[in-house]
């Protein structure tokens, strides 16, 4: 039994061999790529002049990995106009048939009274009271993730807000790293770690203000998490790299901090801290721009549409 759509979810460009892609290609010509991570372009070097010596370079063979894949996609999607840039200007994907589509979230389970009843009662089981400034991040706990700079960030804090705490959620290598940071820097008494969760929901409901730190090294694709943040209605504050200019503009959803940088993460959670107001009018306006563009069964339609509307065009031609 031969497919009639094959689609190749993919991280970056060349994650997948331009063998499965031809492989595909034999069987049917709805084949579509989904990009989910940004793909770093490798530079050609400048001392490889000679024509054998550049097909034989690592970029030069990225760059023949990547167009091959360009050329045997009907398509391609990308979950944010960060991903779909490299792919575009630096592999040249063409342009016409490279979408942009964001991911989704599940937009009445962030929003619902089940997850904020949690929520409430997960900040009291953590010993918060209703009058904390409470501080989530909800991450892989690896040194990418930059969890060390909201630390240090939050550390410079406590000089300026009494009432306070902070959320951790998620597990990985740093963790007894992260923990240790903690105690270093006289947090222990602030900071809950949850550990991995299931259901990030009830941790977001639980707080304040939501940080995703990500560093320099870890540029984000998209910040699934930071939607659901949104969805959620929380304010939050993300790096200025990657896809996070996307889903905040800067002082209307949230606030934008420079990659790895303390003194600017500090001062943004001390400015969302010290304003409850503006901080609900974020939070306010970033649940609304998660309804008009993280909807997750929108995401779905428009995938849908991309798909299908290229396979009833190739219907057309044969009928024709």
């Amino acid at each position: 039994m031969r497919p009639d759509v094959v689609v190749f979810i993919s991280g970056e460009a060349t994650s997948f061999s331009w063998r499965h892609y031809a492989a595909a290609r034999i069987c049917t010509r709805q084949v579509y790529s989904i990009f989910h991570n940004i793909s770093d372009v490798l530079p050609l070097p400048k001392e490889l002049t000679a024509l054998p010596r550049r097909l034989l370079g690592c970029a030069a063979r990225q760059r023949m990995r990547a167009a091959a894949v360009a050329a045997l996609s009907r398509a391609s999607i990308c979950v944010s106009a960060a991903v779909r840039e490299p792919l575009v200007k630096g592999f040249h994907f063409p342009p016409a048939v490279t979408h942009t589509v964001r991911n989704g979230v599940d937009l009445a389970h962030y929003a619902s009274q089940t997850a904020a009843a949690a929520g409430a009662a997960l900040r009291q089981r953590l010993g918060f009271r209703a009058s904390d400034v409470v501080v989530v991040v909800a991450c892989r706990l690896e040194p990418i993730k930059g969890v060390d700079v909201l630390l240090r960030a939050l550390h410079g804090l406590q000089e300026e807000l009494s009432d306070w705490g902070a959320i951790v959620a998620g597990d990985g290598s740093a963790a007894g790293d992260l923990q240790r940071l903690a105690r270093d820097l006289g947090l222990e008494e602030r900071v809950r770690w949850l550990g991995f969760v299931n259901d990030v929901g009830p941790c977001l409901h639980a707080g304040d203000i939501f940080v995703n730190p990500s560093s320099a090294a870890c540029v984000e694709a998209f910040g699934l998490s930071l939607a659901e943040a949104m969805a959620s209605g929380l304010a939050c504050i993300a790096s200025e790299a990657g896809a996070g200019p996307e889903l905040i503009a800067q002082g209307e959803e949230g606030l934008l901090v420079a990659p790895g940088d303390v003194s600017a993460m500090h001062t943004a959670i001390a400015r969302l801290a010290l304003a409850p107001e503006a901080r609900r009018l974020m939070g306010e306006r970033a649940r609304q721009r998660a309804q008009r563009d993280f909807d997750l069964e929108l995401c779905m339609q428009r995938v849908r549409a991309l798909l299908f509307s290229a396979g009833e065009e190739d219907s057309c031609r044969k009928s024709a």
